[in-house]
């Protein structure tokens, strides 16, 4: 059986890129604003370098989702061929193939996304408010990544050039934290009037005014970046999980 006539790959990234646009376009232009608003700037969104990288960034997510997925049924398909399996048996492995898509590897795609939207849109402020040097945080923790640590190590370098991993800024993995610095010069300073290096050098983070509940509308959270979070006011069999990713909705599911 031809695995494209199971799944669609054209009309399934366009789904996936109409999907994700909204998304990634909120990560981008939050964490953007935040950060202009502390060199004392307006943020472009319309700037030409934002368009383009949300345009490119979101297609080539849905194009990377889609052709993973299609391998992914591909493999099932010739296994399932491999140990003649019935039809029930097949359904049931295709089955798993959006299943794992739509949980785990859902999860994990969203916050990789997010802190590269973020990212983006940290070192595009950077441009416009032209700072000349940028640096790599980490989280500074045990679970800090080799890649990582590397290019913290490498200090402040020239915004328009490459860290020791060969990114321009986060994330360099799956499930990145790190974000991008802005390395006060002279010039960036007479952009901030009042404001010290040290109001400027680390980066914000966006974050999310109030968290509440889909069902009750019970307030479960106020001025958050991050977290999960489960309504106890809604009965056993309505709960829902709401993960919060750098002051971004990335997923809500029942429990």
């Amino acid at each position: 059986m031809d695995p494209s006539e199971l799944f669609d790959t054209d009309d399934w990234a366009a789904a996936t890129e109409q999907a994700v646009e909204a998304l990634f376009q909120e990560a981008f232009v939050a964490s953007a604003q935040s950060a202009a608003a502390q060199f004392g700037i307006t943020f472009d969104v319309h700037n030409e370098r934002a368009v383009a990288w949300l345009g490119s960034t979101t297609r080539k997510f849905a194009k990377d989702i889609t052709e993973t997925t299609l391998a992914a049924i591909t493999g099932e398909l010739q296994e399932a061929y491999r140990l003649g399996e019935s039809i029930p048996q097949i359904r049931d492995r295709i089955r798993s193939v959006f299943q794992e898509a739509s949980k785990t590897r859902a999860t994990t795609i969203a916050r990789t996304e997010i802190i590269n939207a973020s990212n983006a849109g940290l070192l595009e402020t950077y441009r416009q408010a032209d700072v000349a040097q940028k640096r790599w945080l980490t989280a500074r923790d045990e679970r800090v990544d080799s890649i990582c640590w590397e290019n913290q190590v490498a200090g402040p370098i020239g915004l328009e050039e490459s860290f020791p991993s060969g990114h321009t800024a986060p994330g360099a993995h799956p499930r990145c934290r790190c974000v991008i610095q802005p390395v006060v010069g002279a010039k960036s300073r007479q952009l901030v009037g009042s404001k010290t290096t040290a109001d400027i050098l680390y980066a914000p983070v966006p974050r999310m005014a109030e968290v509440r509940c889909q069902v009750c509308h019970h307030l479960l959270a106020k001025n958050v970046s991050d977290g999960e979070f489960v309504c106890s006011k809604c009965s056993r069999g309505n709960q829902r999980l709401y993960v919060i990713e750098r002051g971004v909705l990335i997923e809500e599911r029942r429990l």
